[in-house]
């Protein structure tokens, strides 16, 4: 088998790498901290990470680590009497 045709299938084969701006990017892995609000909304204490300008797509993995109200808090940490 020539050394062309060879490279060809084995091109052939390999994944496509993407686009070339956020190519550096895939397979990343982010952790993104949350905190669940009273209202059951959500607020990001990290910032997300932003999407390709060129492709628009998000090439990382991200976990959203979401730590859940707790009611017997106050707003300043302390414990409230139940």
């Amino acid at each position: 088998m020539k050394f062309d045709k060879r490279l060809e299938r084995l091109e052939r084969k390999v994944p496509d790498p993407g686009c070339p701006k956020c190519r550096d990017r895939r397979g990343r892995l982010v952790f993104v901290e949350c905190r669940r609000q009273r209202d059951g909304s959500v607020k990001y204490l990290n910032p997300r990470p932003a999407v390709c300008e060129s492709c628009g797509r998000l090439p990382e993995f991200v976990t959203e680590v979401i730590h859940a109200f707790d009611e017997t808090r106050s707003p300043h940490g302390e414990r409230v009497a139940s």
